[in-house]
């Protein structure tokens, strides 16, 4: 699969995630329950897709994100961003193959994105506390999902020749 085809079904999939997480989780599970997916499908793109088809797939999940937040549209977008830089700067030293360390990885993504949109929507909404638990719990459960989810969204995403050469899968599609 070449990187705007992937790209393609990476949207697709951000669009299912957004569902899955917006409203079908939402409906069954309490709040503190709920995990981002939407950063660990960021998390798996970034880890795996350092070209600009996967920059703008990150960041159109973080423009879904904006939109289903209904408040102000930017900081999700930003932090997804952030995440995907700073994952893609880091990858080729991280080995994620391990779930513990996978889970160590989504979770730390996923308190950076809570702590840039927290930054970006202080100007307007000030200061609470009372998110924080939420924050960690979200985090939290993120890392408990994303063993699960990587093997997943690695068959939908990465094909058998790409995933056989090791370090970065969708970069040995281009070469």
């Amino acid at each position: 699969m070449n990187g705007w085809k992937k790209a393609g079904v990476a949207i697709v999939l951000a669009l299912f995630v957004l569902l899955v997480q917006g409203t079908l989780l939402r409906s069954f599970l309490p709040g503190f329950l709920i995990p981002n997916l939407m950063i660990v499908l960021v998390t798996f793109i970034a880890l795996n897709d350092d070209s600009v088809s996967g920059a703008l797939v990150a960041f159109f999940c973080g423009l879904l994100l904006d939109l289903n937040s209904g408040l102000l549209l930017g900081p999700w977008s930003a932090a997804c961003i952030l995440i995907f830089g700073v994952l893609t700067t880091l990858q080729q030293r991280l080995f994620v193959e391990s779930a513990l360390a996978l889970a160590v990885v989504v979770s730390v993504a996923s308190l950076a994105a809570s702590a840039v949109v927290g930054l970006l929507l202080w100007q307007f909404t000030g200061p609470e506390a009372r998110i924080i638990p939420l924050i960690l719990s979200e985090a939290l459960m993120s890392a408990l999902v994303s063993p699960i989810l990587f093997p997943i969204l690695r068959r939908w995403l990465v094909s058998r020749r790409e995933a056989g050469l090791g370090g970065n899968r969708f970069r040995a599609a281009r070469t």
